[in-house]
């Protein structure tokens, strides 16, 4: 169907934008223009960084967080946007990583 809705002005050119990780980064988020689209870059994070914090409160910050259900999180926060503004609703996928035991990989 790309080649068709090319014309329209779909792509299926990512946007991508670079970051060097460091040690104060927790989550990395990766989602389609579905998630973009309604929320932007810095709501996403303050949804997903609201689930970490409230999965890591009572266990601390070393405590494992259930990521899927951050994204799922984000995503159900997307469509329910998508659905007070449209009869018609973006693909929505995110995924939410845990950069956190990569990191001492760097330390």
């Amino acid at each position: 169907g790309d080649a068709i809705v090319h014309t329209m002005g779909v792509s299926a050119e990512p946007e991508v934008t670079a970051h060097t990780l460091d040690t104060n980064d927790v989550f990395v988020i990766i989602a389609t223009d579905g998630i973009w689209d309604v929320i932007d870059s810095a709501q996403a994070i303050q949804i997903v960084a609201g689930h970490f914090a409230r999965a890591t409160a009572q266990e601390g910050l070393s405590a494992a967080w259930d990521v899927c259900d951050a994204a799922t999180v984000l995503a159900t926060t997307a469509r329910r946007r998508w659905e007070s503004l449209s009869p018609m609703v973006d693909d929505i996928t995110a995924v939410v990583v845990d950069v956190r035991p990569h990191m001492r990989e760097f330390k």
